[in-house]
Formats: structure tokens, C-alpha cells, sequence
């Protein structure tokens, strides 16, 4: 077939005569602003409400329950079921409390038959339910599993939350402290013997502040230093996180500075690069000091040391620059952290938020030129005295562990 046969010159018959004079536009005094304006649409709507031809689910319903007719309201003669299909679409009847048999009757055939023992126990009745079809028993069987299981894990979990449980708990921790020292056993190494027993309570008073384990890995371990830290500076070393965001250091000056600060306290910017840096001591006597305020049980700084403003202010130098690798623990007390109490009669202990990987950073020269204005070498510390609305606050955060003393 070709392109001509499928197009058709259009043909009209106009049999009115033509007009006497040329059209004419006629001029209307219609204010066009006010009948466009949202205060002329609204007070037609008031006036006379539109009426739609089409329902509120203009014409297409969703609830199909009454659109579709049910299938149990069908014709049931209109379909012939054979005989040996019957014993699939049956509806069981237990003809009483003492029968052998029960009997079955198909409503859609009106085929009837009997079956044994054997049947009633191959077919599940009493597990499944009496007058339930065939279809919904196979549809529902693996949903009704789930469902089961799902109830069951619920009842356990509320058990192990319940006044009861809760309360043997307790119970068995008094129990437990009454157990022998040289009966108690290590649960995975038997030739392990206790030594003594202490008393282990939680840390209230340093329940606002999260405690992580720090490890350096591979290259970064401080040993590898040719000079490392000791001890005693590590007690008192300080880490810092520093971010880079791309294209705000630009230039060294203090404006890209105060825009990498502002970028990092914006929650919806991502770093473009981040690490830490390890700054200890500068000297041994100012760790030593620096290791007993921070060691001090007491809000305050030590009131007995009658120093002038500058002695609070310590002197750090930096010791290298590490990459972080952040993991969460999967439950609250997977690790804790153990220190002594001051009398040396027991030990506090208060779980470890998350574990931090260090690894050795390394960067390129034309990085660490981008970088240069995030370098610290040298890190003021200045200690003070908590203030009256930052001590509320840690009294806060306590009273939620210890509502009697910080409540």
C-alpha cells in the first residue's frame, strides 16, 4: 500500500452567502484584572458551589469489595467439579466428640464422602480449623507460621523486660556474691583461678561523658616513633579532630580559616576530608599536673592549689596525624572500662561508646599544601571551673542513671 492511498483531500460545502461587510470587533467595559484576581474566583465558589458529574473517587473506585462480586456468591451449580477433585475443595464436619469417621460434603458438586482416621490426621483438621476451605488453608498456613514465631519472640523479649525476670536478676547477682573465692571458674579458661573478690559498681559520677578505645594500628603504633611519648604524657595527651572542606582553604588567610569553621558546624556539609592528631605534654612536670585535675573526683578544680590564671594553661605539641576508622559496638556493654576508687576498696566501671582505629595518614605534597592552613603544631589547654548552667547540665545527663543523688 502506498503513502497516497492512505491520505484524503478534505472537501466542505458552505452554501450560506458570504457576508455583507467585514467583521467588527465590539468593545466590552470588562475589568479583566478583577475577574482574574483569586478574590473574584473565591467568591464565585461561595456563591454556587461546583457540582462534579463524577463521584468523590471520580469513577474509579478503589475498594473493589463491591465492584467485584465475592466468590462465594457465585453461581455454585454453574461449574462441574469431578469426583476426584472433591476430596480438595471438602468442607470437614467431626460428626461428634466419639466418632471413627467424620463426614465431608462439597456444596459446589454435592458429591458426599467419608474418610477415616487417617484422613482427618493427613489433612490437619484439628490443626487448621473446621469449615475453612481448602484455598484459605493453603494460602494462610505459611502467614499463620510467621505469625506464631513472631508472637513468640515478642513474649520473649517482653519476659526478659518484666518485674519478674527483673527481679531475679537481682536475686542472682546477691546470690553470686555469696559463691567461695576459690570456687569461682573462668568461663572459657579452667586452669584460671580467682584471687580475690572487689566490688564492681557503676560510675555515676562520670555517667555525661562517653568513654571510646582508642588503638593504634600497623604504622601508626607509637613505638615506631623516634622519640615516642611516655607514659605519663599519654595520661594527659589530648586528641584533636581537624575537617577539610574542598575549595575553603583556598588561601592561607584567617577568612578561610572562619569558613572551614563555619562548614564544620553545618550539619548537611560533608567533610571532603577528615582526621586526627594525637598532642601530648610539652613537659614532664606539666603531665603530672595535668593528669591530677583531670583525675580529680571533684567538679572543681583543686581548690588547695592557690596558682594564678596562667598555671592552668598547659602546652601541647602535636605527635602525628592519624586517619579515623570509627566502629560501633552491636550492644551497650559489649566493653567496659574498669578503674579503681580512690580508697583502693573497689573498682568503677562504665561502658565503652565505640572503638577508634588509627592508622598512619599519608597525603601527597600537593594536598598537604591545602592543608597547611588546618596544621596545628602547638595546642593551648586552659582548664576552668565548670559554670552554673554546664554543671546543670552534667547533673542532667546523671540523674538519668542516679536520680536520688543528681535528681
Amino acid at each position: 500500500m502506498s503513502r497516497s492511498n492512505l491520505a484524503v483531500k478534505q472537501r466542505y460545502q458552505n452554501n450560506l452567502p458570504a457576508p455583507p461587510f467585514p467583521p467588527k470587533l465590539v468593545d466590552y467595559n470588562i475589568d479583566t484584572d478583577g475577574l482574574l484576581s483569586a478574590g473574584y474566583l473565591s467568591t464565585v465558589f461561595l456563591q454556587k458551589p461546583l457540582e462534579p458529574e463524577v463521584d468523590q473517587e471520580f469513577g474509579m473506585p478503589i475498594d473493589l469489595a463491591g465492584v467485584l462480586e465475592p466468590v462465594e456468591s457465585a453461581d455454585k451449580n454453574s461449574a462441574h467439579l469431578s469426583a476426584a477433585d472433591a476430596e480438595l475443595l471438602e468442607e470437614i464436619e467431626i460428626s461428634g466428640p466419639g466418632s471413627d469417621k467424620q463426614v465431608a460434603s462439597v456444596a459446589s458438586s454435592g458429591i458426599q464422602a467419608s474418610s477415616s482416621d487417617s484422613y482427618r490426621e493427613a489433612s490437619g483438621a484439628n490443626d487448621i480449623g473446621i469449615g475453612t476451605s481448602f484455598l484459605r488453608r493453603t494460602a494462610y498456613m505459611s502467614s499463620d507460621t510467621r505469625r506464631s514465631l513472631k508472637r513468640q519472640t515478642n513474649l520473649s523479649k517482653k519476659s526478659e523486660d518484666d518485674v519478674h525476670t527483673q527481679l531475679q536478676r537481682i536475686e542472682a547477682g546477691f546470690a553470686a556474691c555469696k559463691v567461695p573465692v576459690n570456687k569461682l571458674k573462668h568461663p572459657n579458661k579452667p586452669a584460671v583461678h580467682a584471687v580475690r573478690v572487689s566490688p564492681l559498681l557503676p560510675d555515676l559520677k562520670d555517667s555525661d561523658i562517653s568513654f571510646v578505645d582508642v588503638r593504634f594500628i600497623g604504622s601508626a603504633s607509637l613505638n615506631n616513633l623516634q622519640n615516642p611519648p611516655q607514659k605519663n604524657e599519654l595520661r594527659a595527651s589530648v586528641f584533636y579532630k581537624s575537617q577539610y572542606f574542598e575549595n575553603d582553604n583556598d588561601n592561607n588567610n584567617d577568612e578561610d580559616n572562619d569558613s572551614n569553621d563555619a562548614n564544620a558546624n553545618d550539619p548537611t556539609r560533608k567533610p571532603t576530608d577528615q582526621w586526627i592528631s594525637l598532642y601530648v605534654p610539652d613537659s614532664a612536670e606539666k603531665a603530672e599536673q595535668l593528669v591530677k585535675y583531670s583525675t580529680d573526683l571533684r567538679d572543681t578544680l583543686p581548690a588547695e592549689d592557690a596558682r594564678e590564671e596562667e598555671e592552668a594553661e598547659f602546652e601541647l605539641r602535636k605527635v602525628q596525624d592519624n586517619n579515623i576508622q570509627i566502629i560501633e559496638p552491636q550492644q551497650e556493654f559489649d566493653e567496659i572500662i574498669i578503674t579503681e576508687t580512690p580508697d583502693k576498696t573497689g573498682y568503677f566501671y562504665a561502658p565503652v561508646s565505640a572503638r577508634i582505629n588509627l592508622s598512619r595518614r599519608r597525603v601527597d605534597e600537593r594536598t598537604q599544601r591545602e592543608l597547611d592552613s588546618l596544621n596545628i603544631d602547638i595546642l593551648d589547654l586552659k582548664l576552668r571551673e565548670l559554670s552554673p548552667d554546664e554543671s546543670m547540665q552534667r547533673d542532667e545527663v546523671r540523674s538519668m542513671f542516679d536520680p536520688v543523688t543528681y535528681g
